[in-house]
């Protein structure tokens, strides 16, 4: 499995492109910070949407009894199987 960064004007696009094949998929949220630490928000609940608003520069995650945004993202990094 390959990791690549997705380039900011990339993000709004991917996730339209690779949401509606997600939809469904069991998904895992970790949660990483200075203050946090690595800390695990949902694990391995069904996926029900991932976007991107680029008006508001957010990422909403929606799983199955979480709903999880990200303000202001600095970067995305992806998991491609070649």
């Amino acid at each position: 499995m390959a990791s690549r960064f997705l380039a900011k004007p990339e993000w709004h696009f991917y996730f339209e492109r690779i949401a509606g094949a997600l939809e469904g998929k069991r998904a895992q949220v970790e949660v990483t910070g200075l203050r946090l630490g690595d800390q695990i928000e949902a694990k391995w609940v069904p996926l029900l949407g991932i976007t991107y608003d680029q008006k508001n520069d957010l990422v909403e995650i929606a799983l199955e009894g979480l709903d999880h945004l990200v303000r202001k993202p600095n970067s995305i990094a992806v998991d491609e199987v070649a």
